[in-house]
């Protein structure tokens, strides 16, 4: 398995475990654990959830200003207002997922407001300050509105092996109590549900080794995956903005980081050549005499609920210098977000078969099996950024505008509140598989007449991983290309803002289930997936000025 690296996500699995080598991952084990992979997620900001403005120029606004988006892109900008200003952003957001073995539908819409807020021209002089200008807003950071789905092609390969495996070594009569999930680690409730519908059975000859004794070894196993997720990141922006006589710009935010998060898993596997003769719609037409057990298996539902709430805070610092009247330079800071995030998470599992003996369907589904409900809680630091900006204004006419930025996502941190060893090994899978990345954003404006204004952007985001090759237990979006169109229609007082943004983002590539043993072997894995994820979003934008 050249160039295959699987980064281990349980980390409570590695210390529960302690010496011994064996690891267990993928999209289906690691649901119950807060992972790195997360951390990459809640870290990824965009400026195309900003002013349909700001949006269709990429973002690139580190050296422009007097716009609301300037409270989150680079609070200097504020002191560029020479009136005070309100408005409005709604935002239109349509997503769809390619995978390389597609099923299912991958689209999802949502409607969503991304920019809200009042910029106050509060002071203005002909002294060294010229202008202070107060902001107050809310700006989308992030969108989590998504499907994932994909069809594995047939295997032996079952996640019942991941579960025989991960619950060796757990007597069997703990799993008989009545409180058998809080006598059990967390990273064990899927292997315990498997065990109590019976995907799994107590080896007759061990009190602590389990077996899968329904699936026949030359069975064929198909291997389904759902994600369906929603949610979004928000900012709520306390700004200040000053203009020292319209040559230098400087500024400050506080920012309150709002994130809901909710996110449904769903894996199946069907079972074929398994002792059944089945037809199109599942039902059993034959049997063969080679069965595996008196009750062979026909599918596996393994269902998983994720719901993750949080809030922080951080802080953004400025500068814009303005060397001539035409060039802009621009400086921004923004420092990590300092998160408290509370997750629950819950499992459910159907599996059914069919009693050979007394010819019917045995579902587990009767059963109503279910994990008890995990609460946990963390706190999250997203990594710094620094954006650096220039821009070129050539008359009353036209607007070039660059855009540099940097985020260290190898400074992201996590603290579970169980001691420096689980912080540690955060730390250090963290560094070992993550790097800092660079954006890239160009935008450009230009005015053919006074009423009309005529934009466009471009803009890349580069990986955070320091392996393109690294295989992951869930998909980060790793690189990110957006192209922007839009226009402005200012009628005096009151603007009118259109902007179309396209992104196209290429996820990580990943495993729904794997299994590696202490010689480093992998015993059991299921087929690598990889995919891109589309974005449309169509942005209008209302301010007044005041």
């Amino acid at each position: 398995m050249a160039n295959r690296y699987f980064i281990a996500t349980l980390c409570a699995v590695a210390l529960s475990i302690g010496a011994s080598a064996q690891t267990f991952g993928g999209l289906t084990l690691g649901q119950s654990e807060f992972l790195i992979t997360d951390m990459v997620q809640y870290s990824q900001f965009s400026p195309n959830y900003g002013t349909a403005r700001s949006t269709a120029m990429a973002g690139a606004f580190t050296s422009l200003g007097a716009d609301l988006s300037s409270m989150s892109i680079n609070p200097a900008g504020l002191g560029m207002y020479r009136t005070s200003e309100a408005g409005v952003t709604l935002g239109m957001n349509f997503s769809s997922s390619k995978f390389n073995m597609p099923y299912g539908d991958n689209s999802s819409n949502e409607l969503s407001v991304n920019n809200l807020g009042a910029a106050w021209n509060l002071y203005q002089s002909s002294g060294p300050l010229t202008s202070f200008t107060f902001g107050f807003g809310y700006n989308k950071l992030a969108d989590y509105n998504y499907h994932l789905s994909a069809r594995t092609p047939n295997s032996v390969a079952s996640i019942a092996d991941m579960f025989e495996q991960l619950l060796g070594g757990t007597p069997q009569s703990v799993l008989s109590t009545d409180n058998v999930y809080g006598v059990t680690n967390q990273y064990l409730w899927g292997a315990v549900l498997a065990y109590k519908n019976y995907l799994i059975d107590p080896d007759p000859d061990s009190g602590t080794e389990y077996i899968t004794t329904s699936i026949a070894p030359n069975a064929s196993v198909e291997h389904l995956s759902q994600v369906e997720s929603t949610g979004h990141m928000g900012e709520f922006n306390f700004s200040g903005g000053f203009n020292m006589q319209n040559k230098i710009y400087f500024g400050f935010t506080i920012g309150i980081v709002e994130l809901q998060h909710n996110k449904s898993v769903y894996y199946g596997e069907k079972y074929t050549n398994n002792g059944l003769v089945l037809n199109d719609s599942g039902k059993v037409i034959g049997i063969d005499q080679t069965l595996p057990s008196d009750i062979p298996l026909i599918s596996t539902d393994y269902n998983q609920r994720v719901a993750v709430n949080g809030v922080g805070i951080n802080f953004k610092a400025g500068i814009i210098y303005r060397p001539t009247s035409s060039l802009r330079l621009g400086l921004a800071f923004h420092s990590p977000s300092a998160m408290v995030i509370d997750r629950r998470y819950q499992g459910q599992m159907f599996v059914k078969g069919f009693d050979v003996p007394n010819d019917q369907y045995v579902d587990s589904d009767l059963l109503v099996q279910y994990t008890d409900e995990l609460y946990s809680s963390c706190e999250y630091y997203t990594p710094p950024r620094l954006m650096l900006g220039a821009s070129y204004t050539f008359g009353q006419k036209a607007i070039l505008s660059l855009d540099y930025e940097h985020t260290w996502y190898n400074g992201m941190a996590l603290d579970l509140n169980a001691g420096h060893v689980a912080k540690n090994e955060y730390k250090n899978a963290i560094r070992n598989n993550f790097k800092g990345a660079s954006t890239l954003r160009a935008g450009f404006e230009v005015r053919p007449i006074p009423l009309l204004s005529l934009r466009a952007g471009v803009a890349y985001y580069g990986s955070m991983m320091k392996d393109k090759n690294a295989i992951f237990d869930n998909p980060i979006e790793s690189t990110t290309a957006s192209t922007s169109f839009g226009l402005g229609l200012n009628f005096g007082r009151c603007v009118l803002d259109f902007a179309y943004v396209f992104q196209n983002t290429q996820l990580s590539t990943y495993d729904l289930f794997y299994y590696q043993n202490e010689s480093g072997s992998f015993t059991s894995a299921s087929g690598e997936l990889t995919g891109n994820l589309h974005r449309h979003q169509a942005i209008l934008t209302l301010s007044v000025k005041m």
